[in-house]
């Protein structure tokens, strides 16, 4: 069994991976993208919650650069467009 645990802090990484957490699942927002496209054109699952429960996009290459250094593996969620 692994766990997989939502983040949306940089800082909860290496506390959330020494209790266990095995994967790390996060959503993005990009302010220009909500500019452009609206509120409710969203990118993720998770796009609603905005910097509550997302990262910037302009600071993904760096979370997962921090999940990949804990020896752990990064999952982006995404919204089905149909």
């Amino acid at each position: 069994m692994k766990i997989m645990v939502p983040i949306a802090d940089e800082k909860n990484i290496e506390p959330f991976a020494k209790a266990g957490a095995d994967e790390f699942y996060f959503g993005i927002y990009d302010n220009v993208w909500t500019k452009r496209f609206g509120i409710f054109e969203e990118i993720n699952r998770m796009s609603s919650f905005g910097s509550r429960a997302n990262i910037p996009v302009d600071n993904l290459e760096n979370f997962i650069y921090a999940i990949k250094d804990m020896g752990k593996k990064a999952y982006i969620t995404f919204v089905e467009v149909r």
